[in-house]
């Protein structure tokens, strides 16, 4: 019929199907800690907003620690990704 709106029961399995990839994604990330990893420690935070707040803004100096054990590296054998071939532009 024309000008009606499909039902909620009509969209059931589409909510249904995307709350379970949701679910999924969620589970997946949960081992993530990509925020940790890069966070500045509270002093450094806090030094950077009050200068931020007085129009004196500096990123800190802070030294991240190295995602890569010396193990790891040691052993790694990747060999470098190939070269970006170059892209000829349509317009030259």
């Amino acid at each position: 019929m024309e000008g009606t709106e499909p039902t909620a029961s009509a969209f059931a399995p589409a909510i249904a199907h995307h709350a379970a990839l949701d679910a999924r994604m969620a589970k997946a990330a949960r081992a993530i800690r990509l925020l940790s990893l890069v966070s500045w420690p509270a002093s450094e935070q806090q030094t950077f907003l009050a200068d931020f707040a007085r129009g004196q803004a500096r990123l800190p100096a802070h030294q991240y620690r190295s995602m890569i054990s010396p193990t790891n590296a040691a052993s790694s054998t990747r060999s470098p990704p190939p070269p970006i071939p170059r892209i000829r532009s349509a317009c030259t």
